[in-house]
């Protein structure tokens, strides 16, 4: 409400007031003058010793989930505040089950605002009961705070980062529901283990003995020796799943996104993960895409650690689903740091031609290659156990698509 009018109307009653020997008018000069003084320096020290928190039940949880989100604000000093009005930036995606929520000109954001007054060294709170539909990783903030002296004649405001984050893993399915036998694809978890090697994990060297493999060789130990030595490698006896997320689903990129079958791939492959782990598997995740705030394709190596699939739902649940590298490419550059017995899960919706050589190329190898397929129709490879899983759309099959599982002996190269 001030503007400098307020200036030129107390000279002007000063004025008359000292011409005419108005005491009246002097007194009502004075106080006008005072009162500006006052509220100036009101106002000055209004958001001095505020603070704004932004609390959450819980920062990790599944779709559909219902949290609720805390605001509180602190006046710590001796001055009163008449008035306060806030306006906290919340995701689009989050429901808010109570209050009202405002456009905002950030995209992806929505406003939620609040007024209220705020005694000396008090606290106040607000609380909200949320829900997010979707995965994906919400960020909240800024948050813009407005307040000012008691006559209402200054403001002043202030925005705060004050970010803050949940993060909504993707949806977890039992392989019942998604129509995937579990022995098929995780194995008769009775049956006896056998025992493989790591071929990055070399323990010692030997004598050669027919039937090694010349890849095996140990070239600077054969010529100290003036004899072939092979690599001795680290046995490895734990069952090991190694899922490959294949974020392609338009043959051409400028065809778009179709982010209903990237999003069902992604919840694929964190069911089969929370599955693989159940059964004892060290678990592995690949995938073409990179996580938000990331430069890197998600890759992590098959491990049993007891917080692996934490790390592999976070990851899912902040990747965006759009492929940066070729699954084509990425499989075989990644396969040489996997076990031999390694089984590999292979999601994708999009049968490309560059894809289906390399994989009958790691099945002749003996490697065991599982597809899980999302698109319309799967391709044909023989030997590879495939599993159709339908088009866009909920984790439903149609009476006619049973699931397909086709053998041949491997071939031994």
């Amino acid at each position: 409400m001030f503007s400098p009018a307020w200036i030129d109307l107390i000279l002007i009653i000063l004025l008359v007031g000292a011409l005419l020997k108005a005491p009246v008018l002097l007194m009502l000069g004075l106080l006008l003058t005072l009162t500006v003084v006052i509220s100036w320096l009101w106002n000055r020290n209004a958001l001095h010793g505020l603070s704004y928190e932004r609390s959450f039940s819980s920062q990790r949880l599944f779709p559909g989930d219902q949290i609720e989100m805390t605001i509180s604000i602190a006046n710590r000093k001796l001055l009163p505040l008449a008035w306060l009005f806030w306006e906290d930036h919340i995701p689009e995606r989050v429901q808010l089950l109570q209050g009202k929520l405002h456009p905002s000109s950030a995209a992806g954001q929505r406003i939620l605002s609040r007024g209220t007054t705020v005694r000396w060294y008090q606290r106040v709170r607000w609380h909200y009961p949320l829900r997010c539909p979707a995965r994906g990783l919400y960020s909240f903030g800024p948050v813009t705070i407005r307040s000012g002296d008691v006559f209402g004649l200054f403001e002043q405001s202030t925005t705060l980062d004050q970010p803050d984050q949940i993060l909504v893993y993707p949806q977890i399915t039992p392989l019942s529901e998604l129509g995937i036998p579990a022995r098929y694809l995780l194995g008769e978890t009775r049956a006896p283990r056998q025992l493989y090697t790591d071929p990055i994990r070399t323990v010692g060297i030997r004598d050669y003995q027919p039937g090694d493999s010349f890849r095996h060789i140990h070239w600077p130990a054969t010529a100290r020796r003036q004899q072939l030595q092979v690599k001795v490698y680290e046995p490895v006896s734990t069952l090991q799943l190694a899922i490959f997320l294949d974020l392609d689903t338009v043959a051409h990129y400028w065809e778009g996104l179709r982010s209903e079958i990237a999003e069902q791939a992604i919840s694929v492959a964190a069911s089969v993960a929370s599955a693989a782990v159940e059964s004892g598997y060290a678990v592995g995740l690949y995938a073409n895409g990179v996580a938000a705030g990331s430069d890197q394709t998600v890759r992590f190596a098959p491990s049993r650690h007891p917080g692996q699939l934490g790390q592999l739902l976070e990851s899912l649940a902040k990747l965006v689903p759009l492929a940066v590298r070729r699954m084509s490419d990425l499989l075989p550059n990644e396969l040489p740091r996997l076990a031999r017995g390694t089984t590999l899960v292979l999601i994708s919706s999009l049968a490309r031609k560059e894809l289906a050589p390399v994989l009958l190329r790691l099945y002749d190898r003996g490697r065991r290659v599982v597809l899980l397929y999302l698109g319309e129709t799967p391709p044909a490879l023989g030997g590879i156990w495939t599993h159709h899983l339908g088009g866009p759309g909920p984790f439903e099959r149609a009476p006619d698509q049973t699931t397909r599982i086709v053998e041949r002996p491997p071939t031994r190269r």
